[in-house]
C-alpha cells in the first residue's frame, strides 16, 4: 500500500513511519514536510491513504482538505493528525473531507491501524453514496425509458449554446419532433407497448444524428435536438430530412410491424429569436404547422408562419367558449325544385362570428373543432338549433321543405347520436321526415362508420344524403347497399360548365346511374343560368347555389322564401 505522510515535524514523521513498519502488510510511505509538496505529490501520484498533520506552515489542515477535495482524483482516505483534543476541530475536519481524526499522543500500532481501517471503510461508504447520488441524478435528469436527457437539460444546454453563439457569432438550430398519431398506439396497443416504441424511436434517432448533436426527450412523444455551430445554412434541413427518411423503415416492436412518422419544427438562432425561450417557442410554432399539414414533414419558423399559427392557436382557445358566448349561428341556403323552382329543401350551415376576426367559415374552424374534440358539443348545438328553427317556422305555416344538417364522421361514430337527434325532435315537435342528415362520401367509406349506424338514423324516419358526391372513392356496390336517399353532386363538377360546348359526359353518367339506383339528386354550387339550364336538361331534382341565393340568416331566409318576417 502507498501512503503519503504530510507533516512538518520530523520527529512526528519518524514516529509515524516506524509505527507503519509494524503493520502486517507492506506499506510504502512517502513523506512531505509542507502542504505544497504534499499537494504536488498527490497531483503526480495515486495514494491509498493520506496522513495529514493539521498544523502546517502556510496552510492549516482544513485548507489543505479543501484543496484536496478539488483534485480530480482525491485519495481513497485521509486521517487528520493533531496534538489538539478539541472535538469541534475534529468535527470540522471530518466535515471537510477527512475520514478520521487522531491525536498524535494516541498514535500506536493498534490505534493507527484502527484509524486507517475506519478511514478506508468510511471512504468506501462515501464512494458508494456518491455513486448512488450520481445514479439518482441520472434518473432525475435522463428519461427512464429512452435514457435521453430531459427537457430541463435541453433548456440548460440551449442556454449555453446561445451564449456561445453570441460569443462566436455563429448560428445554432433547435429541432422539435413529435410522433404522428402516437396516441393511437397507446390506445390500441397499450402504454407498455408505447414505451417500447419510444425506446426504439430514441435508438433510431441517436443513430441518425451526428457527432456533437444531442437527443433530448421533452416528454410524451416529443423529442428535441440541438445543432451547435450551424456552419452550413442547410444543415438543419438536411438533418430534418435524414430523420424523416429514417422513419420510412417500419419499427419492429413485440413482433409487430409498426409504421410511424414524425413531424418536425425547426428554428435557428439568431434569425428567429433572441433568447432561449423565444427559440423554443419558434420551433414549437413550426412544429404546430407540420402537425397541421398532416405530419411526416419538417417546417421552418417564419414571421408569416408565426402570425398564421398564433391566429390558429387563438381560434382554438376562443372556440372552446364560442357556444357559451353565443358566437355560433346557423345560416340557411335554399334548395329549389329543378322543374318548378319551388322551395323543396333548406341546408343549415354553421357560421362563427368571432369578436376579433369577424365571420369565420366552417372550413376554417370545423377541422380545429375535430382536432380539439369539440365537434360533438358543436354538432349537438347545430342539431338543437336547427330543430328549434324548423319548429319556429312550422308554427307559422305548413313547411313544404326538409331541413338538412351536416354530420361529421366523429359525430356519426358517437353511440348517442341517434338518441340526441330523437330527443330534440320530440322536444321541438319536429317530424323525423322533416330532417335530412348529410354525410360526406369519405364518411360513407370510413371503416369507423358502420352501415348499421346509418341504418339507425333511417329507422328513425330520417333521410340520409351523401354530400360532395364524386370527390371520394365510394364504390357503386357500397352506394347501392347503403341506406341512402339523396345524392348531392359536388360543385367542382359544375364549375367547368362555362359555355354550351363544355363537356357534360360525366354529369350525364352520374344522372343515369343515380336515377337507376333510385336516388334523389341535388346539384350543388349552381351559380349561372347555363348551369341551371343544364340541371333542368339532365333532370336533376333539386338545385342549390348562389344562383338562387347565398346562405343567409334565419330572418333573411324567412323574408325571401317564406313571405313573412
Amino acid at each position: 500500500m502507498n501512503f503519503l505522510l504530510i507533516d512538518d515535524d520530523q520527529v512526528d514523521r519518524m514516529h509515524i513511519t516506524r509505527t507503519l513498519d509494524t503493520f502486517p502488510q507492506t506499506i510504502t510511505c512517502t513523506e512531505a514536510p509542507t502542504a505544497e509538496q504534499g499537494l504536488a505529490l498527490m497531483a503526480q501520484h495515486q495514494y491509498d491513504m493520506v496522513l495529514l498533520d493539521y498544523n502546517l506552515p502556510g496552510l492549516n489542515g482544513l485548507e489543505v482538505l479543501r484543496l484536496i477535495a478539488e483534485n480530480d482524483c482525491p485519495p481513497p482516505g485521509i486521517v487528520m493528525l493533531s496534538h489538539s483534543d478539541d472535538s469541534s476541530l475534529a468535527l470540522s475536519c471530518i466535515e471537510a473531507g477527512a475520514q478520521d481524526f487522531l491525536r498524535k499522543e494516541d498514535i500506536s500500532r493498534e490505534r493507527l491501524m484502527q484509524a486507517i481501517s475506519h478511514a478506508q471503510k468510511r471512504e468506501a461508504l462515501g464512494r458508494q453514496m456518491q455513486q448512488q447520488h450520481r445514479s439518482l441524478r441520472k434518473l432525475a435528469e435522463n428519461d427512464f425509458f429512452t435514457t435521453a436527457p430531459k427537457r430541463s437539460n435541453l433548456i440548460e444546454a440551449l442556454h449555453v449554446s446561445v451564449q456561445e453563439a453570441n460569443r462566436t457569432n455563429t448560428p445554432i438550430a433547435v429541432l422539435l419532433l413529435d410522433l404522428d398519431k402516437f396516441k393511437q398506439i397507446n390506445n390500441s396497443l397499450g402504454l407498455a407497448t408505447g414505451d417500447l416504441v419510444l425506446q426504439a424511436v430514441a435508438e433510431r434517432l441517436n443513430n441518425t444524428i451526428q457527432e456533437g448533436q444531442q437527443l433530448y426527450r421533452l416528454g410524451g412523444d416529443e423529442f428535441g435536438i440541438i445543432i451547435n455551430d450551424l456552419a452550413q445554412p442547410d444543415s438543419a434541413n438536411l438533418l430534418s430530412q435524414r430523420i424523416l427518411d429514417c422513419f420510412k423503415t417500419p419499427f419492429y416492436v413485440e413482433e409487430r410491424v409498426l409504421s410511424i412518422a414524425t413531424s418536425i419544427g425547426i428554428a435557428t438562432y439568431s434569425d428567429c429569436a433572441g433568447s432561449t425561450n423565444q427559440l423554443l417557442d419558434c420551433a414549437d410554432i413550426a412544429l404546430y404547422r407540420s402537425k397541421e399539414a398532416g405530419g411526416n414533414v419538417g417546417s421552418f419558423y417564419s414571421q408569416i408562419l408565426h402570425g398564421d399559427v398564433t391566429k390558429r392557436i387563438e381560434l382554438e382557445q376562443d372556440l372552446r367558449t364560442a357556444v357559451a358566448h353565443k358566437q355560433l349561428e346557423l345560416h340557411y341556403q335554399a334548395q329549389v325544385g329543378c322543374d318548378n323552382e319551388q322551395l323543396l329543401g333548406v341546408e343549415a350551415l354553421i357560421r362563427w362570428h368571432h369578436p376579433k376576426y369577424g365571420l369565420i367559415s366552417p372550413q376554417d374552424f370545423i377541422p380545429v373543432a375535430e382536432k380539439m374534440g369539440l365537434i360533438g358539443d358543436i354538432g349537438e348545438w347545430v342539431i338543437k338549433t336547427a330543430c328549434a328553427q324548423y319548429a319556429h317556422w312550422q308554427a307559422k305555416l305548413v313547411l313544404p321543405f326538409t331541413l338538412s344538417i351536416n354530420i361529421s364522421p366523429e359525430q356519426l361514430v358517437q353511440k348517442d347520436l341517434a338518441a340526441i337527434i330523437q330527443r330534440e325532435l320530440l322536444f321541438y315537435g319536429v317530424p323525423a321526415k322533416g330532417l335530412e342528415i348529410e354525410i360526406t362520401e369519405t364518411t360513407l367509406i370510413s371503416e369507423a362508420v358502420s352501415a348499421g349506424r346509418i341504418q339507425q338514423l333511417v329507422d328513425m324516419g330520417l333521410r340520409v344524403a351523401i354530400d360532395d358526391f364524386g370527390t371520394g372513392y365510394s364504390s357503386l356496390a357500397r352506394l347501392h347497399k347503403a341506406p341512402i336517399s339523396v345524392i348531392k353532386i359536388d360543385k367542382e363538377f359544375f364549375d367547368p360548365i362555362v359555355d354550351k360546348s363544355s363537356d357534360i359526359s360525366f354529369l350525364t353518367a352520374i344522372q343515369r346511374f343515380t336515377k337507376t339506383l333510385g336516388f334523389e339528386v341535388v346539384a350543388e354550387g349552381i351559380e349561372t343560368q347555363l348551369q341551371r339550364d343544364l340541371c333542368l336538361q339532365l333532370g336533376f331534382d333539386r338545385i342549390q347555389g348562389y344562383f338562387y341565393g347565398r346562405p343567409m340568416s334565419a330572418s333573411e331566409f324567412a323574408k325571401q322564401w317564406l313571405d313573412w318576417v
